[in-house]
């Protein structure tokens, strides 16, 4: 349930203290370099998600079965992802969907 309070907590914080004027400047877009190592990051993570999430469990045969249903959750979360975003977008994929989606396999897995 912490995940998500946060959630919703940051939401409602965006919301009340974000206005217009800084949604439209023009430094609020992601460039070549940002995305770059956005995607550099995101392929670190999906790559030591499995583990973190298998440290916790007690034997050997859990901490297998964490790590294939994390595998599986990630990967179905990164597949989803490019259709959506590829959808939601005209035909091209966002960068910023790709990111910011990819990983929720491997959050759900951890709650």
């Amino acid at each position: 349930y912490i995940h998500i309070f946060g959630a919703y907590f940051g939401l409602a914080v965006c919301f009340f203290l974000t206005d217009y004027k800084a949604t439209a400047h023009p430094d609020n877009i992601s460039c070549y370099t940002s995305d770059l190592f956005a995607f550099a990051g995101t392929l670190f993570l999906w790559l030591l998600w499995p583990s973190f999430n298998a440290a916790i469990a007690p034997t050997g045969i859990e901490r297998v079965r964490a790590v294939v249903n994390t595998v599986i959750s990630l990967t179905g979360a990164t597949v989803m992802s490019f259709v959506c975003s590829r959808l939601l977008s005209g035909g091209k994929f966002d960068p910023v969907h790709i990111q910011n989606a990819t990983l929720a396999g491997g959050v759900v897995m951890g709650i």
